[in-house]
């Protein structure tokens, strides 16, 4: 009579065992993606300040959903590669540009051992998930056994590549610390910026050099009469892009004015603004 091997204890605690080891192994393998998907996101991101902050989240999101195949493929155009300087002096640049990149600068025979090595994981990877049941023979307790020491040796394998990986993870992040520890106050001056930089705040500056009394003061209504002239959609994008309900609110937030309340002959107040003086 032939045994069920469904009922056989030894070889159910092998099989689990496999099981549970093929787990280990693909979580391992996430995590190693996980990484690459970090580092081809945040090593390099340039672009005007206005709009840095949503090209490096479009990044994250566009690398999010590519394999790791690609991955392993993009981490040597990005990371190691020869550093090519943006050539600002091609760009409009009418706000602040902003650029910055990480390089791994190595010998050329390093970096080809490091692409096999990975392009071996990819496989490795691939055949794990896609193949590796199909293609194994699984009828005995020897041959989990045999499964179990080649899913041991591959943990080994991407553990190590996993750290090597993580180390470059590391010191990216520690170059960026300030960075990250600081972001909201780094979104905050990106905005400002944007905000400083904009057709309203232009408008406005231009509104001061032609209304603007002798003592260096305008009349807060009078320059947004000729603003709104300019820009008729002045009211709905000052609150859609920064957030600001009024022209009063946009030229506070630019930092870039001093206000005045002062009295009327009629007994009333009227507001005027300024620009700062240059403290230099």
């Amino acid at each position: 009579m032939t045994k069920n091997l469904e009922d056989d204890e030894e070889f159910i605690k092998a099989r689990n065992e496999v099981f549970r080891k093929v787990g280990r192994n693909i979580y391992l393998f996430q995590q190693f993606e996980k990484i690459l998907k970090r580092l081809n996101a945040y090593s390099e991101v340039s672009g005007y300040a206005s709009e840095i902050i949503e090209k490096q989240k479009k990044k994250v999101d566009e690398t999010s959903k590519l394999n790791m195949g690609i991955l392993v493929g993009q981490l040597f155009e990005n990371i190691y590669a020869d550093f090519v300087e943006n050539n600002i002096d091609k760009v409009d640049i009418n706000e602040p540009y902003i650029s910055h990149a990480y390089k791994v600068k190595a010998p050329p025979e390093f970096v080809e051992q490091r692409k096999l090595a990975l392009k071996s994981l990819v496989n490795e990877r691939n055949h794990l998930v896609h193949h590796l049941f199909i293609e194994s023979d699984m009828s005995s307790v020897k041959r989990f056994a045999e499964l179990e020491k080649f899913l041991d040796k591959q943990r080994e394998k991407v553990f190590v590549e996993y750290e090597q990986l993580r180390q470059i993870g590391n010191s990216i992040a520690q170059a960026a610390r300030i960075t990250i520890n600081n972001q909201d106050l780094i979104e905050e001056q990106l905005l400002l910026m944007q905000l400083q930089q904009s057709n309203v705040i232009k408008a406005v500056t231009d509104a001061v050099a032609k209304l603007a009394r002798p003592d260096g003061w305008t009349l807060l209504n009078h320059a947004g009469q000729e603003v709104a002239k300019k820009i008729p959609e002045m009211r709905n994008d000052l609150k859609r892009i920064y957030g600001c309900k009024s022209l009063k609110a946009a030229i506070v937030a630019s930092e870039m004015f001093e206000l005045l309340e002062e009295e009327t002959k009629q007994g009333g107040k009227r507001l005027l603004f300024r620009l700062k003086p240059n403290d230099n």
